[in-house]
């Protein structure tokens, strides 16, 4: 749960990285594997890492994401990143480890407050040549032009997804809905809450 960024709208601040949460955490991810390794599955497995925060800059995520990709009850293993590790160093560690590329799948956050655009978007194409990703920013409405630019920078087969501020009621004008839906055709679900089925889930919406 901590990051290498300190994004003014994100809902985990940046922390110290503390060297006993890490080995905490790697012991975690660890035991996480072993439990795949042991368990058996009705069908083959999908697993996406969400960390609350930056993963992939710590060796262990990617040795954990080879492992697992590897791991033949695995179909697809996926990871939520900022991109700002090693892309060269991430290819090669998997390559080395004799991993099918095409069951690497990544999450990329563009954060413009730390990275530019032209940086993120050079980082996106230089892993797009080995792996699949999409990528995605968060529209802070007063600076929506970086949503626009990015789709512009992208390549169009990149998906790109645009989350709605947290932390905040942010609320966006009519115009500004309709232009970010022409960015990302998801982007409405960001502004609407869903009531749960009742008797399936007591959190409300």
């Amino acid at each position: 749960s901590s990051c290498n960024y300190s994004c003014s709208y994100c809902s985990f601040a940046k922390s110290r990285f503390c060297e006993a949460e890490l080995v905490k955490d790697k012991e975690s991810l660890s035991r996480f594997c072993d439990f795949i390794d042991s368990t058996d599955f009705k069908n083959d497995i999908s697993i996406f890492l969400t960390p609350y925060g930056e993963a992939l800059i710590h060796p262990y995520y990617v040795e954990a994401i080879a492992r697992l990709a590897l791991n033949p009850k695995c179909r697809l293993i996926s990871c939520q990143t900022n991109l700002s590790f090693d892309a060269d160093a991430f290819i090669e560690r998997l390559k080395a480890s004799n991993v099918n590329l095409s069951k690497v799948k990544l999450w990329a956050s563009c954060h413009p407050q730390m990275v530019s655009i032209d940086d993120f978007v050079n980082k996106v194409n230089q892993l797009k040549a080995s792996i699949d990703l999409c990528a995605g920013i968060v529209a802070i409405p007063e600076d929506l032009q970086n949503v626009f630019e990015l789709r512009r920078r992208l390549p169009k087969d990149i998906y790109m997804w645009v989350n709605a501020k947290e932390k905040e009621k942010t609320r966006y004008t009519d115009s500004q809905v309709k232009s970010l839906i022409h960015a990302d055709p998801l982007f409405s679900r960001e502004l609407q809450k869903y009531r749960v089925q009742e008797g399936c889930c007591h959190a409300g919406t």
